[in-house]
C-alpha cells in the first residue's frame, strides 16, 4: 500500500501549526475534498492551489524539507547537549557533599542536647515558680 507523500504530509503539518482544517483549506481553495488524505502523490494543480494559499510557507521545506517551515522563519537550532563533568570535579563535589551532610548530622545531634537541656531548665524552672502550700492553714 501506497502512503501518502511528503509533501501532503507536509502540507497537513502546515495546515495543523496554523490552526486550519483540511476541511477549510478544501473549501477556501475548491480542492477536491479528501485529497490531502488519499494514499497517493499530490497533482500538480492541487499543489499550486496550496502554494497559492499559504503564501507564507517555505517552499525550500516544503519540496526539499530543507529550512524552516515559514518564510523568513530561521531554521530551529539543535538543541545542545548538557556539558559532562569530569570525573575528578564530580569527586570533589561528592566529597563536598559528604562533609556537608556530616555538618548537618552534627548540628542536629547540638539541636537536640540544647532541646534536652531546654527541657530540664524549663522543669526546674517551673518547679520554682509554684509556690508551696503553708504549713500554718492560710494558703
Amino acid at each position: 500500500m501506497q502512503e501518502k507523500s511528503i509533501i501532503k504530509q507536509k502540507i497537513l503539518l502546515y495546515l495543523d501549526f496554523k490552526g486550519i482544517s483540511p476541511y477549510k483549506f478544501y473549501k477556501d481553495t475548491d480542492t477536491t475534498r479528501g485529497i490531502l488524505t488519499q494514499n497517493n502523490g499530490i497533482t500538480e494543480e492541487n499543489l499550486l492551489k496550496f502554494i497559492a494559499y499559504a503564501q507564507d510557507i517555505s517552499l525550500d521545506w516544503l519540496l526539499t524539507g530543507e529550512g524552516a517551515m515559514l518564510k523568513g522563519e530561521r531554521e530551529p537550532q539543535p538543541v545542545s547537549e548538557p556539558p559532562t563533568a569530569e570525573p575528578e570535579v564530580v569527586e570533589v563535589l561528592r566529597q563536598q557533599l559528604a562533609e556537608k551532610d556530616r555538618q548537618i548530622a552534627e548540628k542536629d545531634r547540638q539541636l537536640a542536647e540544647r532541646d534536652k537541656q531546654t527541657g530540664i531548665l524549663l522543669r526546674m524552672l517551673s518547679a520554682q515558680k509554684t509556690p508551696e502550700k503553708s504549713p500554718i492553714g492560710g494558703g
